[in-house]
């Protein structure tokens, strides 16, 4: 699997600003298999769509800016921060974007000005 299956364009009026209040009037994506159609609704209608051996997943990740652009030899390079490195504190895990110069497991050293 490529990474740039990953990459797409998001239109900035389809992403959320803030959190519904209440929570469960949130937009519900649904797909119907049989047919391939796409229908809209809300979380409190979710009891609907499910049938008796469903699972349910639920994500309580939290969502934090984690997106950094940097030149390097006159090419932008944009860095996804993933998570940090359990072993070593200061280094992370990241994907990186339109960056076909950087080679896997190359170091990038950034420094913080005080």
């Amino acid at each position: 699997m490529h990474i740039d299956a990953f990459d797409y364009t998001l239109p900035k009026d389809l992403i959320a600003r803030h959190s519904v209040s209440p929570r469960d009037s949130a937009r519900m994506l649904i797909l119907h298999r049989e047919t391939k159609l796409l229908e809209y609704n809300h979380v409190y209608d979710l009891a609907e769509y499910l049938r008796p051996g469903d699972l349910i997943i639920l994500n309580n990740t939290k969502v934090f800016k984690a997106r950094l652009y940097i030149e390097h030899k006159d090419k932008a390079i944009e860095i996804f921060f993933l998570r940090p490195d359990v072993k070593a504190k200061t280094e992370w895990h990241v994907l990186l974007g339109h960056g076909k110069k950087i080679m896997p497991a190359m170091l990038l050293l950034f420094q913080t000005e005080r």
